[in-house]
């Protein structure tokens, strides 16, 4: 699977000739055109592993359908599997950490995600950037 597959998603803006305006597929999630073109973005951050509650050096990898939790860059770059996938749509709740202010806690459909970055203002960074790619 190549990169480009893990982080492209099919769009349809095809609307029936013979519906009007308020056409709404289930099947058919319509974004905007200037998130349709827009590159991943990626850095490292510390993330706390589930098993142990370490933390570890992972690639945070974040395009318009998931942030993606790499082992390493080159992991990323070599088409590898991601470690973990938390999809944008099933984010519930984005905040940052009383703790920390270089941490932000997110909560998924499927479990919590605690994500420490270098600095304050990165923290504040991808928060927004993950608010903005997410439905909730």
């Amino acid at each position: 699977m190549d990169v480009e597959g893990i982080f492209k998603r099919r769009v349809s803006r095809d609307v029936p000739a013979n519906t009007n305006s308020n056409f709404s597929d289930p099947r058919v999630l319509k974004i905007p055109r200037s998130v349709e073109n827009r590159q991943p973005k990626m850095d490292y951050v510390s993330v706390e592993t589930s098993f142990l509650k370490r933390w570890r050096q992972r690639w945070l990898v974040l395009d318009e359908t998931a942030i993606c939790i790499f082992e390493n860059e080159q992991d990323f770059r070599l088409s590898k599997s991601p470690i973990r996938i938390v999809l944008t749509n099933g984010i519930r709740k984005i905040y940052a950490s009383s703790k920390d202010p270089r941490m932000i806690l997110i909560e998924s459909d499927v479990e919590p995600l605690k994500l420490l970055f270098a600095t304050h203002d990165k923290a504040q960074l991808w928060k927004v950037d993950i608010c903005n790619n997410s439905y909730y």
